[in-house]
This record gives structure tokens, sequence and C-alpha cells, in this order.
């Protein structure tokens, strides 16, 4: 059984996530935009410097997106899901919207916020330039690619809370690196890994990792599903998945 709950709190489709933007009650919608700009404010800041425009130009293009598209209750009304993936409906809005020139029209000012969501654009440069030796030709697969960065960011996150509160913290630290890679390609063996993660035995290390990495697989199906509407989902964990790793 999964340590995560059916529901956190976070929407369980794209069509819940989207219905909450559109929600009078604020509590709710300030729930979805906290989620939606943590999932793809840094990716279209990689997509636009991707696209030819530099850093100040993406910084206004991404805030003057986020402000139009979340402070309208009509943002959203376009968003049927039967477009399928939010990714892709997201992405082709934001290039129409660059496109008109009404991001250079109605900029904001560089790293504000979008109620109350923090936009640091200095980091969103340096995790442009970290990663911009990967897909230089392909716009859109590097999109793709942070995305599924930060939702496996998310996944981590969560597991790290997850542990702490078990008291399992040390494990944790010890295994995640771990999750996506083999005990091989470790510069420690086995059994250092088992003392330093302050377990028993290599058995209790082997099984640790197991269980950690099961949690992560689950935790990241669970996300991709709150993106994707239909039975899409599971080909979308195996693309972004594919991307992360």
């Amino acid at each position: 059984m999964s340590i995560f709950p059916v529901n956190d709190g976070f929407p369980e489709t794209s069509l819940t996530l989207v219905g909450r933007l559109r929600s009078t009650d604020d509590s709710l919608r300030e729930e979805a935009i906290r989620l939606v700009a943590r999932r793809y404010w840094l990716p279209l800041y990689e997509f636009s410097r991707r696209t030819g425009l530099n850093e100040h130009a993406s910084a206004d293009a991404v805030q003057d997106f986020f402000q139009h598209i979340l402070t309208n209750a009509e943002g959203f009304a376009t968003y049927d899901g039967q477009q399928g993936r939010l990714r892709t409906w997201i992405i082709t809005i934001f290039r129409r919207r660059v496109s008109s020139s009404l991001a250079r029209q109605h900029t904001q000012s560089r790293g504000g916020g979008i109620e109350h969501v923090p936009l640091d654009f200095v980091l969103a440069e340096s995790t442009y330039l970290e990663h911009a030796d990967q897909d230089q030709d392909d716009p859109e697969r590097a999109f793709d690619r942070s995305f599924a960065r930060q939702l496996w960011q998310q996944v981590l996150d969560t597991l790290r809370c997850s542990y702490s509160y078990r008291q399992r913290l040390q494990v944790y630290e010890t295994l995640q690196p771990l999750i996506l890679s083999e005990i091989k390609n470790q510069p420690l063996s086995s059994l250092e890994l088992t003392q330093k993660a302050g377990l028993s035995s290599v058995t209790d290390f082997k099984v640790s990792l197991h269980r950690l990495r099961k949690e992560a697989a689950h935790e990241f199906q669970r996300l991709v599903q709150q993106t994707v509407e239909g039975d899409e989902w599971q080909e979308e964990v195996r693309y972004l998945l594919r991307l992360v790793s």
C-alpha cells in the first residue's frame, strides 16, 4: 500500500485542476494557481530562451502569460480535456500569446509573482544555462523535459517530507540518488551505503531501496494522471520518466 493519501489536496485530473482555477473559492483557486505556476513557469521560460527570446524578454513573456491565464476567469475557458495533455494546451496558448506580441505590450515587473507565487528569473536563467546543451534544436522537447524535471522534483519533495515524518530521513537522503540509477554505478558499495543509511543489513538496504523506488513510481504516476485526461497517462508516464532519467 502506498504511503501517500488518495487526495492530498491537489487536483486528481487536469479537468479538476482547471475547475479549481475557475473556482470562486479563493482557497481552492490559490492552491491551483500555485500548482500550475510551480509546474509550468520554468519550462515556459526555458522554451522561450530556446526559441530566440533573450533573458529579459523571456521573463516578460512568462510573467505576462501567467498574469493573463491565471488572473482571468476565462483564461482556461477553452480547455475542455478533449485536447489531451494540459501541457500541450498551455504551450500552444503561450506560443500564440508571444507571437501576437501581447507579452511585449503588457509586461510586468520581473521577479514579481502570480498571486503570491514568486517567479525567480535569476533561478530560471541559471536552470536554462545548466541544461542548455540538451535538445538545442527542439524547444518543444526541452519544454517537456523541463516539465518532467518539475514533476520529479515534486515527487522528491513529497518523499522527503514523508520519510522525515517517519524519522527515516537518513535512509531517504542516502537512497534518493539511487532511485533512477543502478547500484553498480555508485562510488560506494552496498555495504557502505547500508552503513551510511543507518540500516541493519544489506538485505534491509535492498528492501528499503525497492520500497523507495516503488513509492517514487507511484507518486510520479499520480502526478502525471493529474495532467492527462483519458487513457493516455501510461504512455505519458513512460515518456516523461525517460526525460527525467
